[in-house]
């Protein structure tokens, strides 16, 4: 395999070795045998990914097939995360597929890569037979929804909460692993609910804050003589020119409705008084219009 002097490096998160001068080998154990390297794989001072790459590929196509599947099964059992390490061995065939092409191996890339999905497919139903309580332990902790959760439960602010899922969201859309799901569903998916939920909570927590703010320390309400499509005039002349901001106006409706009465004495219903501000009657633009017309009056009067 001297072309594999060109082969593109994969540098794998773990790996299993053995130092075939100081340990007993077999067939299916990695080693340095051979190459130009340390039979521990450092050169100064540095694990060489790259003669650990060439090593492995030439493993990996030196077996049949039968043969291919028991190294992979000896090798994932020496793995702390064989699914990472089965991703990376496939990752790195498909770097090298014109490579390995060129060299002959073109029959055999194809049913090689179908192998070790069937394998990541065999460590996933063991997972959910046998170990489905441990198998978060399998996931990289940044991508791991339930580490997120925990993440945010430390975090105070909501603008960092709301930064740091964006920012984990757009790492895992880099990376996109496809094995990294919860119950089968997508871990950019959990993330987008946790963005939804804390929303929601801002929202809850602005309009309760305001309602708050809002609440008036007599326990009775406070009597008008005005109706509730008059009320709702009212409030609608002040929004409109500005006079009051309403930052929530279910939350002020609701608050208006609690806290006022009519001039008969009734109590008002929310809705009611949202369905005339935003429609307000006739009959209550002519009575506002008389009132101000009186006032501007008044206002008159006293100017002369």
């Amino acid at each position: 395999m001297n072309r594999l002097d060109a082969l593109k490096v994969i540098h794998f998160p773990e790996h299993s070795i053995k130092n075939h001068k100081t340990e007993k080998t077999n067939k299916y154990d990695i080693t340095a045998h051979k190459m130009k390297v340390a039979p521990d794989f450092m050169v100064d001072g540095v694990f060489s990914s790259y003669h650990y790459c060439r090593a492995l590929l030439q493993k990996v196509f030196q077996f049949e097939r039968l043969e291919l599947n028991t190294f992979l099964d000896y090798q994932v059992e020496q793995m702390k995360r064989p699914w990472l390490w089965l991703e990376y061995v496939q990752l790195l065939i498909r770097k090298n597929i014109h490579l390995l092409y060129d060299m002959g191996y073109a029959e055999q890339c194809p049913s090689i890569l179908r192998d070790m999905a069937h394998k990541e497919i065999q460590l996933d139903r063991k997972w959910h037979q046998g170990l489905k309580d441990h198998i978060e332990d399998f996931l990289d902790n940044r991508f791991n929804i339930r580490c997120v959760r925990e993440r945010l439960a430390q975090l105070d602010d909501y603008q960092d909460k709301w930064d740091y899922l964006i920012e984990v969201r757009q790492e895992y859309h880099e990376w996109k692993p496809p094995f990294l799901v919860h119950d089968g569903i997508p871990f950019d998916h959990l993330v987008g609910l946790e963005l939804e939920r804390l929303k929601l909570s801002q929202k809850l927590e602005q309009d309760q804050a305001f309602l708050d703010a809002m609440k008036h320390e007599r326990a009775e309400k406070i009597q008008t003589t005005l109706s509730v499509q008059e009320l709702a005039c009212h409030f609608r002349h002040l929004v409109d020119t500005g006079v009051l901001v309403i930052p929530n106006r279910t939350c002020f409706f609701k608050f208006v409705a609690a806290n006022f009465s009519t001039k008969n004495g009734a109590s008002i219903s929310w809705k009611s008084l949202k369905n005339g501000f935003d429609s307000p009657s006739h009959r209550a633009r002519a009575f506002w219009g008389r009132w101000f017309k009186g006032l501007l009056g008044l206002g008159g009067a006293a100017a002369g």
